[in-house]
């Protein structure tokens, strides 16, 4: 594929339209909330050697695991390599910490670039992926500008969060998946773990994700050409090394990890606290009425859908769905939940230190998700129709692409395109059980979604160039 001269120059090309893309699009800004978390912790890893909260830039904090490393792992060496950065960062903590209304250069030039480095590989990813699956030039180049109509690849390039970095990785996680499904020896399951172990470190949910997504990557692999006409005893010898090989780097990387935070903090966790915190906030949903149900399958609904819910069902049923109003769903989880949880448990450590989070955690599931299943199952699928609609109306023609793709297949079956759109919608279903599930929670849904889209548009051409061509013959 890559042997021809136009796909070696197409490559580029998209590198090119992607930085290009962004840097009109998204303008230098000033971080603000979940960005000065990940600020404090890359700045106190670089300034201090030390991964926590800091209270100050200039005080050492104290050991924390609550958040995946990578990222502020990231920052920090983003701030090794600039001199300008750490100051520029520090001015930034300053003024939130102390309320100053300082003036704070929000020009932080590597780590935009860089960025978008990274969002300009993942579109390579998708493009190279497309075209392996597809067969077709159009399907991949239709996929990449679906991918940067919806804004998601480079929205983040100019923010301090994950997703700068998530959504890449999971991008070039899912094509290598493609490659070590194609090429079923020890080095590309190797290096699939290895970018997985990244993506846990940078989001720990994607450490159970593992656990989860084995059984698909094991079928995934024993029906590819290679191995389709073997035993399965056959098969399981073919695959065995790779297997092992997959499963042992991710799990010496991020063993590191949870190593380092049963050694420094006494848990033996990827996540240290944050799970009870972010499952209380998931759980205050199941609280909801039967009215607010209904609403919420039209309130999130992108663009229109909130005004469109308030119309239907009115203000008063609508108010506790809104994110930031005090009567909100994720309010009553940080507050009333977390508070009975605690008097429940008899632990009273905040989710940015708890050791006891696994005691709340496991207090939560039995208590609130087990004795309580059909409910949480309800508003599970609420949920996941929250959560899909990344990009707005790319997560539509997503949605309607992936259904059509499950109702009416192409032929050839498209065994890899199955196999991705299968662990995205696996990873929507664990962030709807477990977290509110927000959208951009989701990107590991863009290359499944924007190759059955691109796929779905380029079978709906073709039936109507068919039509066409047979209705114009038919004219005297």
């Amino acid at each position: 594929m890559l042997k021809s001269p136009r796909n070696i120059i197409l490559l580029p090309l998209i590198i090119i339209a992607t930085v290009v893309f962004s840097s009109l699009k998204n303008p230098d800004r000033a971080p603000v909330a979940d960005e000065l978390t990940y600020i404090n912790l890359a700045y106190s890893l670089y300034a201090h050697g030390v991964y926590g909260f800091s209270s100050h830039p200039d005080v050492a904090p104290e050991p924390n695991g609550a958040v995946g490393p990578f990222y502020p792992a990231f920052l920090a060496a983003m701030m090794h390599i600039d001199p300008t950065l750490p100051p520029k960062l520090r001015c930034h903590r300053l003024r939130h910490i102390t309320q100053d209304k300082r003036p704070c250069d929000s020009n932080f030039g590597v780590v935009k670039w860089v960025q978008l480095a990274f969002a300009g590989l993942g579109m390579v990813a998708v493009w190279l992926i497309a075209k392996t699956i597809s067969q077709r030039t159009g399907v991949a180049g239709l996929a990449v500008v679906l991918c940067l109509a919806s804004g998601e690849p480079t929205k983040f390039a100019n923010h301090f969060l994950t997703e700068a970095i998530y959504l890449p990785l999971s991008i070039v996680f899912l094509a290598l998946c493609v490659w070590a499904m194609r090429n079923p020896r020890a080095l590309p399951f190797a290096v699939v773990g290895a970018v997985l172990a990244c993506i846990a470190l940078t989001r720990p949910s994607f450490y159970y994700f593992f656990f989860l997504s084995f059984p698909l990557i094991v079928i995934a692999a024993k029906i590819q050409p290679s191995l389709r006409n073997e035993t399965l005893v056959q098969a399981f010898k073919a695959l065995g090394i790779p297997l092992l090989t997959y499963a042992l780097v991710f799990g010496v990387l991020t063993g590191s990890w949870i190593a380092r935070n049963a050694q420094v903090i006494g848990v033996s966790s990827i996540s240290v606290g944050y799970s009870a915190r972010t499952l209380a906030t998931r759980l205050s949903y199941n609280e909801m009425t039967a009215r607010e149900y209904a609403a919420g399958w039209l309130y999130w609904f992108p663009d229109f859908g909130d005004k469109a819910a308030i119309f239907v069902f009115g203000e008063e049923t609508i108010e506790r769905l809104r994110f930031e109003s005090p009567r909100g769903f994720y309010g009553f989880g940080t507050t009333q939940v977390m508070n009975e949880v605690q008097a429940e448990t008899q632990t009273t450590a905040s989710f940015l230190s708890s050791k006891e989070g696994g005691v709340q955690t496991s207090w939560l599931i039995n208590e609130k998700i087990i004795r309580d299943l059909p409910v949480h199952i309800a508003t599970t699928l609420l949920m996941a129709w929250r959560g899909v609609f990344i990009g707005k109306y790319f997560g539509v023609l997503g949605l309607i692409s992936i259904m059509l793709f499950i109702a009416r297949p192409p032929t050839p079956y498209p065994h890899n395109l199955a196999l991705l759109i299968a662990l995205g919608l696996l990873m929507l279903g664990f962030n709807a059980f477990f977290t509110l599930n927000i959208p951009r929670y989701n990107l590991f849904l863009m290359m499944p979604m924007s190759i059955a889209s691109a796929w779905a548009l380029a079978r709906g051409t073709d039936f109507l160039r068919a039509k066409t061509g047979i209705a114009f013959k038919k004219q005297p």
